[in-house]
């Protein structure tokens, strides 16, 4: 297939109109390094085709992209500067998988979705900081912890009254079996263990094989 069939198959599969692609321009510019950049457009695209109307199962390591951006070791960022990608990162997750919001306010459509992007990006903060922090830590107690944060952030949402399609994480998989699983665990435990599974693919930094490839082993 050439090149130019190639991208063409993806507009068509992943339908993007000339806001998105500011929005993610926009991301990517604030992300520094051009392999950042990739994992950061790679982590919205594979957000976005988890949530309806395409339900791809991607939800299983759909944020994998982030905890490489912000566990690598080989890049200073200051705290401004990580808060900083965390919300055009997030604000680019629910702008661009939430297109319908705007277009179903004909008049201010776009700046009542730009406002509710903006509040749910707060929610990749707290999640930055905690990879960052821990990116010494070994895979499991980081990922673990980092879940815990993530699902904290989507209670302080729900508990402030904001409630859409993305500020739940669990909800990506609401017309799947993994569903069943919030009768036991709540929707909440749900994504916790959608976060979980994400966060453990990464390689620990170990002489031997099996400590190495432990959380990738577990994720899968």
């Amino acid at each position: 297939m050439a090149v130019n069939d190639g991208w063409e198959l993806l507009l068509y599969v992943l339908p993007i109109d000339w806001q998105d692609l500011i929005v993610l321009i926009g991301a990517a510019a604030i992300v520094a390094k051009t392999r950042r950049r990739i994992l950061a457009i790679s982590a919205v695209l594979l957000f976005t085709v988890s949530f309806p109307p395409f339900s791809w199962p991607t939800w299983w390591f759909c944020l994998v992209p982030l905890v490489w951006l912000w566990r690598d070791q080989n890049v200073n960022l200051s705290r401004l500067r990580l808060t900083l990608e965390a919300v055009v990162i997030g604000f680019a997750m629910a702008w661009v998988s939430t297109g319908f919001v705007r277009d179903a306010v004909p008049v201010g459509g776009g700046v009542l979705h730009g406002a509710a992007c903006l509040v749910f990006s707060l929610q990749f903060v707290g999640l930055a900081l905690a990879v960052r922090l821990m990116r010494d830590w070994p895979v499991a107690s980081a990922a673990a912890l980092s879940a815990a944060v993530a699902v904290a952030g989507e209670l302080l949402q729900a508990v402030c009254g904001v409630a859409w399609s993305v500020t739940s994480f669990s909800l990506a998989v609401a017309d799947t079996p993994v569903a069943q699983w919030a009768a036991t665990v709540t929707p909440f435990g749900v994504s916790g263990i959608l976060y979980l599974v994400n966060f453990l693919f990464v390689r620990n930094q170990s002489p031997s094989f099996w400590l190495r490839w432990t959380g990738p082993i577990s994720g899968v």
